[in-house]
């Protein structure tokens, strides 16, 4: 339950410090962690996962959009797909590994999307909006 309640805070909390809750078109929040290969990272996905879907259902201007990866390199390729296809407005992401994901999630806030880093920082702070 905590970690519930705490995937859907931080990813309110990175839509509203980007201060773009109350605009009109739709704002996109990307959540990317590691595949379910274990007990703790089942309860993560289990719970992003439900977080997005009570988000989406209560704020019909907000989309979150959880991706899950079995390993860095794919999940810098869900980063890539995700930031190609559409504007990222925030992106909350707990890193599968901090040295491989680093460069990608720079790329990211390039942008101008907020990033919040849950669990294992970033090599790189100045890339990490919130931790």
């Amino acid at each position: 339950m905590f970690s519930r309640k705490w995937i859907a805070a931080a990813t309110l909390g990175a839509l509203l410090l980007a201060g773009q809750a109350m605009a009109q078109d739709k704002k996109v929040i990307a959540v990317s962690i590691p595949a379910a290969d274990h007990g703790w990272t089942a309860g993560i996905v289990y719970h992003a996962q439900a977080a997005a879907k009570e988000i989406n259902a209560a704020f019909p201007n907000v989309e979150v959009v959880v991706k899950t990866s079995p390993s860095a390199a794919e999940q810098v390729s869900a980063l890539e797909d995700l930031s190609a296809s559409r504007k990222l407005d925030a992106l909350v992401i707990l890193p599968y590994s901090s040295e491989e994901l680093t460069q990608p999630v720079k790329a990211i806030k390039d942008m101008g999307t907020f990033i919040t880093v849950v669990d294992r920082g970033l090599t790189d702070a100045s890339v990490q909006d919130l931790y």
